[in-house]
């Protein structure tokens, strides 16, 4: 379970982009050179700052950039809003007992200014900000904050948070609310890239109103070679499966629309033809091993797999279960 959630701030919990575009420009014509569109902009950012400005102002040195960016940006931080979903999903994980970090680049005035006007700061256990290195500084986090790496996400909307996420064995989740596109969240490694913070909290818990809302395929005869010994599997025995499994949305969202929901047909195809050509040992490696194979085929939100085996005498089944959830 993710119990820790570090958020970059720049382009994940707020909207700057805007914001920083223009002052971009505002140094590359202070400096002489042409504008660039938000699109372009969106595709050469790059951090650090240094490497980025080098490309485009080759020579200028990176002190007199930045006086003339936070001047501009500093004019333009009205403009700097929360994107949407970001309230709500603070206030989930207030609720669910989830511990927020903030870590970002931003310098600090900037950052205390933008948390105090759209009043955030107190979601946070610690802020981590003027951050130079994100790997070193999210060893940091889970150092003084004693927090477990595979019960931690790192939440951000570039290629470099991703990458940091990875070194640090914590969960690298790419959001497209900010500078870098799907393709570029995608080839840094993310586990996850989500549309919006929304989709993120759907992910992370479903709400206690559709928990009811579940799927279930009973005792689906299936014909597969399990067995410890070569006899036992050398002739094919019935086994049953049963799964139950929750989609992302509700029910009543579905208005009757085939594509917005998992075809269960398809999912009981799939279970016989696994099974099928499956040989193992164990049940318990065919259950994980099917339940694995499933939520990696279908967008399942929860699936609960229970696989029974008809073997022991004076028993009706031997049966284990496996239970994945996205």
């Amino acid at each position: 379970m993710i119990r820790n959630i570090i958020l970059d701030w720049s382009g994940t919990v707020v909207d700057d982009l805007g914001a920083v575009v223009q002052a971009t420009n505002d140094v590359f014509r202070e400096f002489g050179r042409a504008e660039i569109s938000r699109e372009a902009f969106r595709s050469e950012f790059a951090l650090p700052l240094s490497r980025f400005y080098e490309r485009f102002l080759p020579g200028t040195p990176m002190e007199r950039i930045e006086e003339v960016y936070h001047r501009q940006f500093q004019i333009r931080r009205g403009e700097v809003a929360l994107l949407p979903g970001v309230s709500e999903f603070l206030e989930f994980c207030r609720g669910s007992k989830r511990w927020l970090y903030a870590l970002s680049t931003m310098y600090g005035h900037h950052f205390n200014e933008q948390a105090r006007r759209l009043d955030v700061q107190d979601y946070f256990v610690k802020v981590y900000v003027e951050v130079i290195d994100k790997a070193a500084e999210i060893r940091r986090v889970l150092a003084e904050n004693h927090l477990v790496p595979r019960e931690t996400a790192f939440v951000g909307d570039m290629a470099h948070d991703i990458e940091a996420a990875k070194k640090c064995g914590v969960l690298p989740v790419g959001i497209l609310t900010g500078f870098d596109t799907v393709d570029k969240l995608a080839a840094a490694g993310a586990a996850l890239v989500v549309r919006g913070f929304g989709e993120l909290q759907q992910l992370l818990g479903t709400p206690r109103h559709e928990q009811d809302e579940v799927y279930e395929i009973s005792d689906q005869k299936v014909s597969g070679h399990i067995g410890v010994s070569e006899e036992e599997r050398a002739k094919a025995q019935t086994l049953a499966v049963t799964v139950r499994f929750r989609i992302f949305g509700r029910f009543q969202d579905l208005n009757d629309d085939l594509s917005k929901t998992v075809d269960y047909a398809a999912v009981a195809s799939e279970m016989s033809r696994f099974v099928s050509e499956s040989k193992y040992l164990l049940i318990e490696t065919l259950v994980s091993q099917l339940a694995d194979h499933l939520v990696s085929k279908f967008p399942l939100a929860y699936l609960e797999v229970e696989l029974k085996k008809f073997v022991l005498p004076d028993t009706t089944h031997v049966s284990v279960r496996a239970v994945r959830r996205a």
